[in-house]
């Protein structure tokens, strides 16, 4: 009977260790390090988001809003930055945000003089331009610069800060 006792001994394994494994000296460093990566990742991505606001974004009794503009080119649609170039028969689309949320007016001053373009209601979280018709655009129909504007509902005269503005050339 000693060698089934042998047997058995030898299919239950080596005992259990007494302390967890430790990890080799570099791993806690790389975790730190990985830790580190993602949090400058999630606050470059958070002042990318907020750095676009050309307006104040509130907290201050004044309202802040946000212009954004894309244009259609070539079947395709590209972010518009200031200063950027654009061509006669192009149009643009809009996204607007306004904190705190409220109504917004979006107009033009370019060749052919200050043009509305829209009234709307708009949220702290930038979204498309849209009325009852569907997205708002503008077409370019002659050459020079154009700035758009964007400024809260009432706040027409962009006193201070509180208007967006973004000024393109046109060819």
């Amino acid at each position: 009977m000693p060698e089934l006792d042998i047997m058995i001994r030898d299919l239950k394994g080596a005992p259990p260790p007494r302390e967890a494994p430790r990890l080799p000296g570099s791993a806690p460093r790389l975790v730190l390090a990985f830790a580190a990566l993602a949090l400058v990742g999630v606050g470059v991505y958070a002042m990318t988001e907020r750095g676009s606001y050309s307006g104040t974004r509130g907290g201050t009794g004044t309202p802040g809003v946000d212009l954004r503009m894309v244009v259609a080119r070539d079947g395709r649609t590209q972010r518009v930055t200031r200063g950027g170039l654009c061509h006669v028969g192009e149009s643009v689309y809009f996204r607007v945000a306004s904190h705190p949320a409220g109504g917004v007016v979006l107009w033009v001053e370019g060749p052919a003089g200050k043009e509305s373009i829209a009234r709307s209601p708009a949220s702290p979280e930038p979204s498309d331009l849209e009325t009852p018709t569907g997205m708002v655009s503008y077409e370019f129909d002659r050459p020079g610069a154009h700035t758009f504007v964007l400024a809260p509902a009432g706040e027409e005269d962009c006193g201070g800060t509180t208007c967006s503005k973004l000024t393109l050339e046109v060819e």
